[in-house]
């Protein structure tokens, strides 16, 4: 098979099919290849909280320190399997010079703006192509269960308070006053007015369809396997399945982006995080608001009538 295509989007997630969506609302002839199914990967079982208040990097002051202890501890939130991969270690020297006050000021206030643009475009289309993914705008809570991670977790909030991002400050009590299922003798917690969750499967199955309908073309079980050049440009896309010709690529492979372009001469610090998730009938009255579980490093999200657990982060290579 060989085929034309004014644009070639390599990734089937969430980031592949919402930026085929705003081509094909451009115009533009748009193919997405994706090397197993739509929303297969991260897209399917993430956590799907959308959380402007998640803007501090994790490269920080601290990071490194509290990365070494939690590697030290069989249920920490954070894990790296042990192996001599020089990528990983390059990328690991990477993290750490980030790490410092300066780096990580500028880092959140690109991830705040970004953050805050998507949350919109979020809003704004879900409801002009009313997409049936549990999709609710009502704020979200941290909370701590010991003191000294709620002192830290206030301070870490006005930072981004002073970034304009809407905050409080709440006792145990308090938090249990809005949201009954939390226990009142938690330490405390902090309620962010603008966070969104929903369905992210259901979102990004949704919005394929939307993608179909207007036009574009989504090959499920099509990897690429290469490309080739001419001038400076990709001219062919290689896949499993025949070849493409686009006049441009979009690469949106998560993790395997790296590999993908490492014969185009780039170098992309890219490392493949995992982390977990389960997914139950809710018992009893769901929450009403999204929760982080902050000493646990755990997202809550009440979907509808189902409950996701979401956590953990594991460098353990693919």
């Amino acid at each position: 098979m060989r085929e034309q295509s004014d644009v070639v989007i390599i990734g089937g997630g969430v980031i592949g099919v919402c930026a085929a969506y705003y081509l094909l609302q451009e115009g533009r002839q748009v193919t997405i290849l994706e090397r197993d199914e739509i929303c297969s990967g991260a897209s399917h079982g993430n956590s799907g909280l959308v959380v402007p208040s998640h803007s501090i990097p994790l490269p920080a002051p601290g990071a490194v320190t509290r990365a070494l202890k939690w590697m030290l501890d069989p249920e920490s939130p954070f894990y790296v399997r042990p192996r001599l991969d020089t990528k990983l270690i390059s990328w690991m020297w990477q993290f750490r010079a980030a790490c410092t006050e300066r780096r990580m000021r500028h880092g959140m206030g690109v991830l705040l703006g970004l953050s805050q643009a998507s949350i919109s475009l979020y809003d704004e289309l879900i409801a002009r192509e009313t997409l049936e993914c549990k999709y609710t705008r009502g704020g979200l809570f941290m909370l701590y269960r010991i003191e000294h991670g709620y002192e830290e977790g206030v301070e870490e909030a006005r930072l981004l308070q002073e970034q304009g991002l809407q905050m409080r400050a709440m006792t145990g009590p308090e938090v249990h006053e809005m949201e009954p299922r939390v226990r009142p003798d938690i330490a405390g917690g902090v309620y962010f007015q603008d966070e969104a969750h929903l369905d992210p499967a259901a979102f990004v199955h949704g919005l394929a369809s939307h993608v179909q309908a207007k036009g574009g073309a989504i090959h499920e079980g099509t990897e690429v396997l290469g490309f080739d050049t001419s001038g400076g440009k990709i001219s062919t896309v290689k896949t499993a399945k025949g070849d493409y010709h686009p006049q441009h690529v979009v690469l949106a492979a998560g993790s395997w982006s790296p590999e993908l372009v490492s014969g185009l001469g780039i170098d992309l610090p890219v490392q493949p995080g995992k982390g977990y998730s389960v997914t139950f009938k809710s018992p009893g009255t769901p929450l009403g608001f999204p929760l982080i579980l902050s000493e646990a490093k755990v997202g809550v999200n009440p979907m509808g009538q189902k409950t996701r657990l979401a956590g953990t982060l594991e460098l353990s290579g693919f």
